[in-house]
């Protein structure tokens, strides 16, 4: 009986796990309560915050408005003013414009009256220079067909007056042949006297 006393009881370990899990319950109910008052500090806190938010956001919604409204009506006569410049720049542009397209047309009409000036210049020039350069050529061809019969004349000329001199060449040769065979004979018209061979054979 005495060792049935001795030995633990089965539940004990059981029950020792559930005092420690109910200590711990307590324990955790604390830390929540605890947790609860801080969080509802902090909600509290964080409500005042954005009261104060809304109030400072009302209040800067309503100045940026008043700045908008502000800007816009300054941007609205800024721009009217801006226009009403840019108008009168335009008007200017388009009168300045049409001087200078008015002195272009007189340019225009002026640079094609000298081209035509020029055209015709040129025209007359070039009709002159064909002209001339027509007649160069026939004085030209002229010229060279006059040389070349004078050419040929003188050529002509030339060959008669060699023919001319090899004939007369010729004939000074045979007179002097003739000239030599007649040195060794004597002249009756000299008064010379004829030799008896020459009488007897003239007989």
């Amino acid at each position: 009986m005495s060792m049935s006393l001795e030995e633990p009881h089965p539940f004990d370990s059981a029950f020792k796990l559930i005092k420690e899990m109910r200590a711990e319950l307590q324990d955790l109910r604390a830390a929540l309560s605890a947790e609860q008052q801080i969080r509802a500090s902090e909600v509290s806190e964080l409500r005042n915050e954005v009261k104060t938010l809304k109030e400072v956001l009302t209040k800067e919604k309503t100045e940026r408005s008043a700045a908008c409204q502000k800007l816009s009506s300054d941007l609205t006569l800024e721009t009217s003013s801006r226009h009403k410049s840019l108008d009168e720049i335009k008007a200017q542009h388009r009168q300045q414009i049409g001087q200078l397209n008015e002195l272009l047309q007189d340019e225009v009409r002026e640079r094609k009256s000298c081209e035509h000036v020029l055209d015709t210049k040129d025209t007359t020039e070039t009709s002159e220079r064909k002209s001339e350069d027509h007649s160069l050529l026939q004085d030209l061809t002229s010229h060279k067909a006059n040389f070349l019969n004078c050419k040929d004349e003188h050529a002509g000329r030339i060959n008669n007056l060699t023919h001319d001199m090899e004939l007369v060449v010729s004939y000074l040769q045979k007179v002097s042949c003739a000239w030599e065979s007649m040195k060794g004979g004597q002249l009756l018209c000299t008064g010379g006297v004829r030799p008896a061979g020459d009488s007897g054979q003239a007989s």
